[in-house]
């Protein structure tokens, strides 16, 4: 059988100015989705460091849509606090992926929640982590 899924990422700076690049961002449009599509072969790459920036508790939904969980990014997010307070956040450039571990994702407890709902799949770390990134060295330096 053929999974399908849809990470919950609003894929900032692919899309028309101003809306979100995707309708799967939050949990509303999640709900949204799967009333509309309602296929057991249908669910999420659930991804914490979306959720994160944009302000969504991240744990809370692991319970809520178990189900649709099919597969894990493992990405950690950092708030750039006085770039925040700077430009809002409409803003840019308040927040990065950060490598896990280095940002503000709490791990274990995310660790913890999926365990809670018998989560057996991948769990995946997705590289998008701009300070250990560009070069061979960076990015042996991020793996440290």
């Amino acid at each position: 059988g053929i999974r399908i899924m849809i990470e919950n990422c609003p894929m900032e700076g692919w899309q028309v100015e101003g809306l979100p690049g995707t309708i799967s961002y939050s949990p509303e449009l999640w709900d949204e989705m799967f009333s509309v599509i309602p296929n057991k072969n249908f669910g999420l790459n659930f991804d914490p460091s979306h959720l994160y920036w944009l302000q969504i508790e991240y744990l809370q939904p692991i319970k809520r849509f178990s189900k649709y969980i099919f597969h894990v990014h493992a990405k950690d997010t950092e708030i750039i606090k006085d770039k925040l307070n700077d430009v809002s956040i409409y803003g840019k450039d308040w927040w990065q992926y950060r490598v896990p571990g280095l940002g503000e994702i709490n791990w274990s407890k995310f660790i913890k929640a999926l365990k809670e709902i018998n989560y057996n799949g991948v769990v995946s770390i997705e590289h998008e982590d701009p300070i250990y990134s560009g070069t061979e060295e960076k990015i042996k330096e991020g793996l440290k």
